[in-house]
């Protein structure tokens, strides 16, 4: 199952020349992952309260354009595999599909 979510590019996720700085990606990697595990019906806050945690065992990504001020971007997220695990995969792109960045495999470690 993936998710997408619409992000717009906000001025302070820019440089002095509108161009996205390439940490935000990862922002919104991280947003995209939250509201696929919300559709799912999870949340941080609740697997927290229940004494489960997720962290990052690896994480990555390919550039390939830019984002700039004011464009609106689509943030995609999906589960590749699943178990003790969990890996995603992600996406931004802008338009009809003009990719931006992928992301590398990502891998979070579940634990109590």
């Amino acid at each position: 199952m993936e998710h997408v979510a619409t992000v717009r590019v906000i001025f302070g996720d820019t440089d002095a020349a509108g161009i996205v700085y390439y940490g935000n990606y990862l922002r919104w990697f991280e947003v995209g992952r939250a509201e696929l595990m919300r559709r799912k019906g999870f949340s941080y806050l609740e697997t927290m309260e229940r004494g489960c945690s997720s962290r990052s065992s690896s994480v990555g990504a390919r550039y390939h354009a830019s984002a700039r001020y004011r464009r609106r971007v689509s943030d995609h997220a999906e589960i590749r595999d699943s178990g003790v695990r969990l890996t995603f995969g992600y996406r931004i792109e802008i338009g009809t599909r003009i990719s931006l960045v992928t992301g590398i495999p990502c891998t979070h470690s579940r634990g109590r």
